[in-house]
């Protein structure tokens, strides 16, 4: 009698791009950003997601990256006002680490608010 084997190759690499990159206004302030994220393909392996930003200027360098764990969305503080950032969002798992994908976002202009002052003056008038 013949048996028969069945073997599943499981092939595993590095992750996917993180994809549907966007920047959720309604939730940045003047000094951080909010940004979420769908996961691209694990590559076989559970996937973390790590963050790094710059300003949005020629030749300027990205900061450290900080992991994020398995969380889909950041919110990246420390930011200075009205400044054009890109936020740059990689996966990374046992593997290593997968091709990045990035999106641009600016911060809020610091507005500076005046409360009226009412100010009443009594004139006694000579008749």
């Amino acid at each position: 009698m013949r048996e028969l084997l069945s073997l599943t190759v499981a092939s595993s690499g590095t992750p996917g791009v993180p994809v549907s990159l966007q920047h959720v206004e309604e939730l940045s302030r003047t000094n951080s950003l909010y940004i979420t994220w769908e996961p691209g393909d694990d590559g076989g392996a559970p996937q973390s997601f790590l963050i790094s930003h710059r300003i949005n200027r020629k030749g300027e360098e990205y900061g450290p990256e900080q992991g994020v764990g398995d969380a889909l969305w950041v919110n990246v503080t420390g930011l200075e006002p009205n400044t054009e950032y890109e936020i740059r969002v990689t996966a990374v798992n046992d593997i290593g680490k997968g091709e990045s994908a990035s999106i641009t976002g600016t911060t809020y202009r610091k507005y500076l608010v005046y409360s009226d002052v009412l100010i009443s003056a009594k004139f006694n008038m000579a008749t």
